[in-house]
């Protein structure tokens, strides 16, 4: 809600646009599409990163975000971007992250960190199974943690995410909320490290040969080369109370870092 008394909604599970409510009556005030453009109902191709750029908004339009400076950032997952706008709809500029990305796109959600000025986005990706650390100012990556899995500092299906006043993420799976890390905005160096999407512990079930019966030595190594990420997933139902984080610096650059153990 704006200090206008307005609420934006990210209207994009069926619609394609932002839509803009009186708070205090809920009468509708205005909507827009991508680019600011007049939204269409029509149905679009699939994304390609080979084509051009998509005129409207993906399904879903999957999240809207207010910063303290009064711009609307508007989550276009299956386009792997977001677009900034003015409140009233005109827009300001689009940013891409992992083009390449096809499935369900890059850009599942934003939160801002808690500082006066705002100066960092954490973005939850679903698909590439990372929350990426944007640095607002210039809308480049500064560096990621997470990987696709189900292990300590792996994600599976991240969803959503949070912040709260002392810098602690949380993020949304499929069933839950998780307390993350804190991460103070000193410790946040610039990384172009690329992060893995694939497993390092092999099949779902067993040894790496396919087999089902895996024996517990092979399960202990598996999840043991997860060790140096504990504390990012710290688990439970709900929305829990953050428990004290391993300092910040080790867990970001265990996951950044060149010579870190990622």
């Amino acid at each position: 809600m704006s200090a206008a008394k307005e609420v934006y909604a990210a209207d994009g599970y069926t619609n394609r646009r932002v839509v803009v409510f009186d708070s205090e009556t809920g009468a509708y005030k205005r909507h827009w599409g991508a680019y600011g453009n007049r939204p269409s109902d029509e149905k679009t191709p699939p994304y390609d990163p080979g084509k051009s750029v998509a005129q409207q908004f993906g399904n879903p339009v999957h999240c809207v975000r207010i910063s303290k400076d009064g711009l609307v950032y508007v989550c276009d997952r299956t386009n792997d971007r977001y677009q900034i706008f003015r409140k009233d709809g005109t827009f300001v500029s689009e940013h891409f992250f992992e083009r390449n990305t096809r499935l369900n796109g890059s850009v599942y959600e934003i939160a801002f960190s808690p500082d006066r000025e705002q100066k960092f986005i954490y973005m939850v990706d679903g698909s590439n199974g990372e929350v990426r650390i944007v640095e607002r100012a210039n809308n480049e990556t500064l560096g990621r943690f997470g990987r696709v899995g189900r292990q300590a500092g792996e994600f599976t299906a991240v969803h959503n995410v949070a912040v709260d006043l002392e810098g602690n993420i949380y993020h949304r799976r499929g069933g839950g909320w998780d307390a993350g890390a804190e991460i103070p905005p000193g410790s946040i160096r610039r990384t172009d490290r690329r992060i893995s999407t694939e497993s390092p512990h092999g099949p779902k079930d067993g040894r790496k040969d396919g087999s089902k019966d895996g024996s517990k030595a092979d399960h202990r190594r598996r999840a043991g080369r997860a060790g140096g990420h504990r504390g990012v997933c710290l688990g439970g139902a709900g929305l829990a109370p953050a428990r004290r984080p391993l300092p910040a610096a080790r867990l970001f650059r265990a996951r950044s870092s060149p010579e870190g153990g990622g």
